[in-house]
């Protein structure tokens, strides 16, 4: 059995968000998995858990309602310390390549990873590089003592550079240290001005420096198209705003697909009853689904303060706090609009601020076809002045993991040349580019 328990704080926006994380695993003599337990959350919300165990033949992970089975593998390992069980009995060599599979809480199951032996130094410490496959485009390395224990271990993510070191007989409440503060990574350099965003119905951009994990057709959604792919990681788009229908469809029309996004899960609790009173009591009246859906847009926009200060609470976090940023008031939004059965998704993007494009999440409901909502922003109608990278499960599995493109884009260094703008007219119409 190896428990572990970590506690790290960061500052956004001058708030300190402040999260602990403990892990309890208990392994065989070869190093596989037999039971895993992990609780994180911050103090002013209940922490997400996840557990997971070998049932026969068979690895089960449980996140809420969220439940995953696969395969348990024979040559699978468990997380931590792994290092000392894939050199059991032989040592390490220089440029020694090896794959080996290992327990990923993110996807509930194993994930590949890929280490390479880079150097071993005379004292015996070994140096090595990391890859894995539930957090792709991030490269670590890792230097280990000659008794394998990890002394050091740095990752970067595009310009951002984490490193963490062991540190012997010295409590950790001691350890002199400044918080990070990660707001200058929530923006992307942008080029060119846009004025009033908020009244944008279309709107042509160019994506400089795209990493290049991402591809030009992933940024093809609802609203937005790529219309140019040019070399060196540079794309066009063309972003219209999209209106919702004053009259919905039925439920019991929706494809079997869309129905899909109807289902609770760990973070998303559509099924408590809690939820479930407030959308029933917001959207008395409503006649249509568009209606609905705004209704409950409203209420979470004058019900949830805004604030920085929780680390991506759950539906149920968010209520009870009343406060959150765009993740938590997108997450909330998803739950009440799932709890009164309409299709709902959270999805991952960039919004221009006034100065600068930065990194947010809003909802997309289906009513026919997939339309934005936004309780960040005023008003209903959600402009083009944003760029849609990708929909966000808000579930484990591996279908989830590499739906990392805003951080990617964060981090890379990447540009938005906004190229042109076009705002509604007096009549509510959005005019043709010239």
């Amino acid at each position: 059995m190896v428990q572990t328990r970590g506690q790290f704080a960061f500052l956004r926006q001058g708030i300190k968000i402040q999260q602990l994380i403990k892990e309890k695993v208990l392994m065989d003599s070869h190093g596989r998995l037999l039971r895993y337990y992990r609780s994180a959350g911050q103090a002013d919300k209940d922490s997400t858990i996840v557990r997971a165990g070998k049932t026969g033949k068979q690895l089960v992970t449980i996140r809420g309602p969220e439940i995953i089975r696969s395969k348990w593998q024979k040559d699978g390992l468990a997380g931590p310390f792994f290092q000392h069980f894939l050199w059991k009995t032989k040592r390490p060599r220089q440029n020694q390549l090896i794959t080996a599979q290992v327990f990923s809480y993110r996807t509930g199951t194993y994930s590949q990873h890929r280490i390479e032996v880079t150097n071993i130094t005379s004292s015996g410490h070994i140096l090595m590089k990391l890859e894995e496959q539930d957090t792709p485009g991030v490269a670590s390395t890792m230097e280990l003592d000659s008794g394998l224990h990890t002394i050091r271990q740095r990752s970067r993510f595009g310009k951002l550079t984490m490193e963490s070191k062991t540190l012997k007989r010295k409590p950790a409440n001691i350890i002199p240290h400044e918080l990070p503060d990660i707001t200058s990574f929530m923006t992307v350099h942008t080029v060119g001005k846009m004025r009033h965003p908020e009244s944008v119905c279309s709107a042509r951009y160019k994506i400089k420096d795209l990493p290049s994990r991402i591809k030009p057709q992933q940024l093809n959604g609802p609203g937005q198209s790529v219309t140019n792919s040019l070399e060196h990681g540079t794309v066009e788009l063309l972003v219209s705003s999209i209106k919702g229908p004053t009259k919905g469809t039925k439920v019991s029309r929706f494809p079997e697909q869309i129905m899909a996004f109807c289902k609770p899960s760990a973070m998303i609790e559509s099924t408590d009853p809690r939820i479930k009173k407030i959308a029933i009591e917001q959207t008395r009246g409503a006649n249509s689904i568009m209606e609905s859906a705004w209704a409950l847009r409203d209420w979470v926009a004058e019900n949830i303060k805004s604030n920085m200060g929780m680390a991506f609470g759950s539906a149920l976090d968010v209520l009870h706090s009343g406060r959150g940023d765009c993740s938590e008031k997108s997450v909330l939004l998803v739950a009440l609009a799932r709890s009164i059965g309409i299709p709902a998704r959270a999805v991952i993007g960039l919004v221009f601020d006034g100065k600068n494009f930065a990194g947010h999440m809003w909802c997309e409901v289906w009513t026919g076809q997939w339309v934005p909502l936004d309780a960040s922003f005023d008003p209903r109608t959600v402009s083009a002045a944003r760029i849609r990278l990708g929909v966000d499960l808000l579930q484990m599995g591996e279908q989830n993991v590499n739906n990392t493109a805003l951080m990617e884009i964060l981090t890379a260094g990447s540009t938005v040349v906004i190229e042109k703008s076009l705002h509604w007219d007096a009549q509510g119409n959005c005019p043709e580019y010239e």
